[in-house]
């Protein structure tokens, strides 16, 4: 099940890191991280794009390069890893846990431990809700301690509580549907998050391609003070007249809400309903070029500590509407989350390329707690779950291409040759490597339908549908703690301020 897999730095990287080779770009200084940024891509210095830049600049700006692709779709969930959610799904060559030659259980490569020295192993969730106290933390500072300058030993501890439910798991027991989508469809698991932080800035990431200085979800004024002289995805859509639709629960819990400056002159007709006015425009063939789905946050997002069987229902009901809508055939879905919600992942972010010269902004309150700037924007977040359920994606494949939330966009600019918004989205990969261009072409989709494909439905387990907060089960699982003299005593991961390189 587990197949080890490294992020490879190129030759050119390294090359870069040792020579301390360096010029000025509109991205920043070709150093030894731009070379190791562009590395993790797989893309060398001479490939690096700019804000404004057009994929093709030979054709002209908004033409359709995938014309059989009509409409795409994004879901995107709430806070789990790679590991929390697909670190045991039964498809091989995924890169999920590694698993203990003698005994067959998920083992952490690094021991996690607390601060009296006791080890917390990884452990399958007893029900399908997490519980009130002890919940894993994504924040800035917590997650970048999780990361911990790229010791990775961080998860168990952090803030004033510790963090057993970091290390619990799901399987197909509490998610038989997207584990059984994960089997079938293409997966990609180098799919990180855009930065080391909580849902906001991670979002504003996915439709603007930066934070603009956010680095943490309820920082509403450097969200209100935020500006964005490239606008997002929406007003850039616009601009070349290719249609888009926000669906949302209500204008409170549309991620277009973290755009202020711009989102008041976005034609109201965008906004539709979800997920009545989306599953009616499915079923009549109303869908746009671009759809962005925003449901009940409190209820269906899977933030812990939500019974995921909901989030699991709702994945269930966009599926299904649109592999048996009339445009099936034309459309590409994308499924995600928007970070990694403070689980444990075994594979450390990598380096990424900034996308512009903001810097975070850290709240004097958070500063007297001991926050700081870290390597600001120039690193990925952790794994998180990614699949591409399309006609045309590609059978049988598990892409290992680094993509992180801006790849969307990448997708989309890339499909129609549009200006890119900011240094990340202009140089992220954009999912070509999962489409299937050859079944594209000839116009054989290999997911015809519905019935081509073998998903199982929702759970509909009695027990994990009545699972709430007051009764999650026994956190962390019996035996899951452990101690020993070689440990060692007291002593938890050094959180000592300490050069972040790459």
């Amino acid at each position: 099940m587990h197949v080890l897999q490294h992020t490879v730095v190129s030759l050119a990287a390294l090359a870069g890191v040792a020579w301390g080779y360096e010029y000025e770009t509109e991205c920043g200084p070709m150093d030894g991280h731009m070379f190791a940024a562009l590395g993790a891509l797989g893309k060398t210095p001479a490939q690096l794009r700019f804000p404004g830049s057009i994929p093709y600049p030979d054709k002209p700006a908004g033409v359709d390069s995938i014309p059989g692709i009509e409409h795409i779709v994004w879901l995107m969930m709430e806070n789990h890893s790679w590991d929390n959610i697909f670190g045991l799904l039964n498809r091989t060559g995924q890169d999920g846990f590694p698993l203990d030659s003698s005994t067959g259980e998920p083992i952490t490569l690094v021991p996690q431990k607390y601060n009296n020295g006791s080890v917390q192993l990884l452990y399958e969730m007893p029900n399908s809700c997490g519980g009130k106290t002890n919940n894993p933390s994504q924040n800035w500072q917590s997650s970048h301690q999780q990361y911990n300058n790229g010791s990775m030993d961080g998860f168990a501890v952090g803030g004033e509580q510790d963090k057993p439910q970091s290390f619990g798991y799901f399987t197909p027991r509490h998610l038989p549907f997207m584990h059984s989508l994960g089997e079938v469809f293409a997966l990609n698991d180098r799919f990180f998050c855009s930065l080391l932080g909580q849902t906001w800035p991670n979002r504003m990431y996915a439709l603007g391609a930066s934070s603009r200085g956010v680095i943490a979800t309820g920082q509403t004024d450097a969200v209100a003070a935020a500006t964005w002289p490239n606008g997002n995805i929406f007003t850039t859509l616009d601009a070349y007249n290719i249609s888009w639709t926000n669906y949302n629960n209500s204008t409170d819990t549309s991620t277009l809400r973290l755009f202020p400056n711009i989102t008041s002159g976005l034609a109201a007709a965008n906004f539709r309903d979800f997920p009545y006015s989306f599953l009616s425009d499915v079923q009549q063939g109303n869908l746009s070029a671009f759809t962005f789905l925003d449901y009940n946050g409190s209820v269906q997002s899977m933030e812990n500590p939500e019974n995921v069987v909901l989030g699991d229902q709702l994945m269930y009901d966009v599926v299904t509407s649109l592999m048996s809508g009339p445009k099936w055939n034309q459309t590409l879905l994308i499924i995600n989350f928007d970070e990694h919600g403070g689980y444990y992942d075994h594979v450390p972010p990598v380096p990424a390329i900034a996308p512009d010269d903001v810097l975070p902004v850290i709240p004097a309150a958070d500063a007297a707690n001991g926050y700081y700037q870290y390597s600001q924007y120039r690193k990925t977040g952790f794994r998180v779950p990614l699949i591409m359920v399309s006609p045309y994606a590609k059978k049988d494949y598990i892409s290992h291409v680094v993509h992180d939330q801006t790849s969307v966009l990448s997708l989309l600019e890339h499909k129609y040759n549009l200006p890119a918004l900011s240094c990340r989205d202009a140089n992220a990969n954009n999912f070509y490597d999962m489409i299937d261009f050859d079944a594209l072409e000839s116009q054989i989709p290999n997911f015809p339908d519905l019935e081509s494909v073998n998903l199982a439905p929702p759970s509909d387990d009695p027990l994990l549908l009545a699972c709430t907060t007051d009764n999650p089960g026994v956190l962390p699982a019996p035996g899951s703690v452990v101690f020993s003299a070689t440990n060692g005593t007291g002593l938890g991961p050094d959180f000592s301020p300490k050069c972040d390189v790459v």
